[in-house]
């Protein structure tokens, strides 16, 4: 039975003008056969979902509905000191430099065991320029308003007493 269907499979290739020969169940010459045999599948714009196993996307590029293109989301931390350099401990943003999208919202996350943070940002920038993240609640949101120009624009960020770094300063890249 299935030497029939290997040779039934044979004459259908060659039938197409194609020059496979020997057994389509080998890994080179089945994937060979299998681009040939699909390619009623290719012209109808479906061989990729044949032969890679994943679906084409249905629509263009693009941001998802609901969902900004890039997130626009920035980590506050401790960085633990660092006893063979002799370094002491600091909070850090990351990232140092966010790229943000005027109109868009930017969320700021403190993570570790702080019991108050302050942010005070650009007032050419943000709706809200002075924002403090509690312990328990460690989100925080402002809105860059949308007629902000393009650059780069530097903020602090006071963790429990401590200024938070990032890079040479924290800031945001209005793009």
């Amino acid at each position: 039975m299935k030497a029939k269907k290997t040779d039934q499979n044979l004459r259908v290739a060659s039938n197409r003008g194609t020059s496979l020969r020997g057994d389509p169940t080998k890994n080179f010459e089945r994937r060979q056969w299998m681009k040939e045999s699909l390619g009623a599948l290719g012209a109808l714009g479906l061989g990729g979902v044949a032969l890679s196993g994943c679906a084409r996307p249905t629509t263009e590029p693009g941001p998802a509905p609901g969902r900004p293109w890039r997130d626009e989301k920035i980590f506050i931390f401790y960085y633990p000191p660092d006893s063979e350099k002799r370094e002491p401990g600091r909070w850090v943003v990351d990232p140092a430099h966010k790229p943000v999208t005027p109109g868009r919202s930017v969320t700021w996350k403190l993570v570790g065991d702080a019991k108050k943070a302050t942010l005070t940002l650009p007032s050419e920038v943000f709706v809200t320029t002075s924002l403090e993240i509690q312990r328990g609640n460690p989100l925080v949101t402002s809105k860059v308003k949308p007629e902000a120009t393009a650059g780069f624009y530097a903020y602090e960020v006071d963790v429990d007493g401590m200024k938070a770094v990032g890079g040479s300063h924290p800031g945001v890249i209005v793009d």
